[in-house]
């Protein structure tokens, strides 16, 4: 009762009302005014929505300015929306041929443009005027905090774009839309959203020379869940040299990063502090028990003095300690991002495997997880004065996009990184509910970012950092909200 009386005094709805204007298209673009067609009309035998668009139309040789980051340059085209060329690698050769194709189709081309830091080019532009990107590619981390700051464009005011199509993720955009307003989107365009799944890391050589019974027949089972987790970690957690605390001298129960020790566990029992009204605007959640119950299980099992050990510490050796710990069999449990396989582990000797977030119990419906927030997402500078093209090249992409994820998962996963079928198994498990934790993004206040910190540094309870953080964020949602009128 405690718990629930404090969060009802945070209980706070926004109330204001702001109608959601749908994506048209631009009779400036396409002169063909388009009909309503029904729904066998609109969505392919895959399930694939069919893109508004006409089949044939003339951009007239348009260039597309997109920017993004220069690490991107040297990466693979994991984040890329346009590779130069053909390179022989599967994914990047899927998402050049998408772009010849639909180049041809409509006429046009897209010309990569590099930046060090996304967010402060577009500010700059902005600030000077310039009209010099016609989309940008920021993390969502730090685009969504400044979502009020009017650098971008509202995307439902897009002429051409159809953000209600499900080459689009239609999740994203219900749960991080704020008074009917989007910022940013993604969706089947590119792959970073993919590339950061959140999931367990499961040291299958280690949990047979212990005894360990099969982890994939527990999900399977719907068994694996937090009581089951923290039954393991302390059986395996040993100080081996005797100095009192987990290193990487020792056998660890479990491996984990400061920046994501909270949020990935409050979303994966389905528990997130804030949710949003029926006018699209945050409210703080009555109803969190699970994350209250979570939080207390985590500061017992984040303790590196018995169960764990935090890897970010290690700061540039961090990788060579994540693998050396795995090969050697040494960490049972680590919390992970899924592009690490693909970074990390291909050069691992020992045999893992690929779990899903645990339930909160056996009663929980689903296992569920959310994505890691630094991730690329597409955005308009308000400096851009071809919106009508922009939002039509944008929806043609999306909409031919439907063989990218396929190419990310079925082939560079199911082939490449994963070391048997059922890790794959996990892996399209997990992506089935995917939660998208509002207040973990926007972090209004700080909220995320105390809870964070005291999860880490296993101190205080939930109930505790509501009652000091929980008014603070929600007066700045409120003035948050407000900048958006």
């Amino acid at each position: 009762m405690r718990r629930k009386a404090i969060a009802g005094l945070l209980l706070f709805a926004i109330l204001l009302s702001v109608s959601c204007s749908e994506g048209q298209v631009s009779e400036d673009v396409v002169e063909t005014t388009l009909t309503e067609t029904t729904a066998s009309e609109t969505t392919a035998d895959d399930g694939r929505d069919k893109s508004d668009l006409p089949d044939e139309y003339d951009l007239g040789g348009y260039t597309l300015r997109l920017l993004s980051r220069t690490e991107n340059t040297n990466a693979t085209s994991m984040y890329l929306v346009a590779p130069d060329e053909a390179n022989g690698e599967i994914l990047n050769d899927t998402i050049y041929e998408r772009n010849v194709e639909v180049f041809a189709k409509y006429n046009f081309d897209i010309e990569n443009i590099y930046a060090d830091d996304v967010m402060s080019a577009v500010n700059q532009a902005v600030l000077a005027g310039d009209d010099i990107y016609d989309v940008a590619l920021p993390y969502l981390d730090r685009v969504a905090p400044r979502a009020d700051s009017g650098l971008y464009m509202n995307l439902y005011d897009v002429e051409n774009l159809n953000l209600s199509k499900n080459y689009w993720d239609q999740n994203f955009h219900s749960s991080l839309s704020l008074g009917g307003k989007l910022y940013f989107t993604t969706g089947d365009i590119m792959v970073a959203d993919d590339d950061v799944l959140l999931l367990m890391l499961y040291n299958r050589d280690l949990a047979d020379d212990l005894g360990i019974e099969n982890l994939y027949d527990a999900v399977y089972d719907g068994r694996w869940t937090y009581d089951l987790m923290r039954q393991y970690v302390k059986e395996v957690a040993s100080d081996i040299d005797g100095d009192g605390k987990i290193t990487e001298n020792d056998q660890i129960g479990f491996l984990w990063a400061s920046n994501n020790c909270a949020a990935p566990h409050f979303a994966a029992v389905n528990s997130l502090l804030f949710v949003k009204d029926e006018n699209d605007y945050p409210v703080m959640n009555d109803n969190i028990e699970r994350a209250y119950d979570i939080f207390d299980i985590l500061t017992e099992l984040l303790d590196q003095s018995r169960y764990s050990l935090e890897w970010v510490q290690f700061g540039s050796e961090q990788v060579s300690v994540i693998t050396n710990l795995v090969s050697n069999k040494q960490a049972l449990f680590q919390n992970m991002i899924l592009s690490q396989l693909r970074r990390l582990y291909r050069d691992v000797t020992a045999d893992f495997g690929i779990l899903p977030m645990p339930k909160y119990d056996e009663a929980q419906d689903n296992y569920y997880t959310t994505l890691w927030k630094s991730f690329e997402v597409i955005t308009i500078p308000v400096t851009n004065s071809h919106t009508a093209e922009t939002g039509f090249i944008l929806e043609a992409l999306a909409a031919a996009s439907g063989e990218i994820s396929q190419a990310y998962y079925d082939i560079c996963l199911e082939s490449k990184y994963t070391r048997d079928a059922e890790s794959f198994d996990m892996i399209e498990l997990s992506r089935e509910n995917v939660i998208y934790d509002i207040g973990f993004i926007y972090d209004w206040s700080g909220i995320y970012t105390e809870i964070t910190s005291a999860a880490a540094g296993c101190k205080g309870n939930l109930a505790s950092l509501l009652a000091t953080y929980g008014e603070p964020a929600v007066a700045a949602a409120k003035s948050f909200i407000e900048n958006f009128k």
